[in-house]
């Protein structure tokens, strides 16, 4: 899952980016149900990392803060 993979990455150092040139493929919900049933699903993991984030704060911040400009990237 692609917000689990972003937490693990910042809590281990990794510096994440919005870049706007990527593409991207995906399944969007095509009515309310669908984006509501979507939605329900991912309730719990958003969650559980946002607790995980808000748990280990002060590791994380301290990790990406500790060589500021020299953040690890991945090959």
């Amino acid at each position: 899952e692609d917000r689990w993979l972003t937490t693990l990455l910042l809590q281990q150092g990794y510096r994440v980016e919005y870049c706007a040139a990527s593409d991207a493929f995906t399944h969007a919900p095509e009515t309310f149900k669908e984006f509501f049933n979507q939605r329900r699903r991912w309730m719990p993991s958003t969650m559980a990392n946002i607790m995980d984030l808000l748990k280990d704060t002060k590791h994380t911040t301290h990790v990406n803060e500790k060589q500021p400009g020299q953040h690890k990237t991945l090959p």
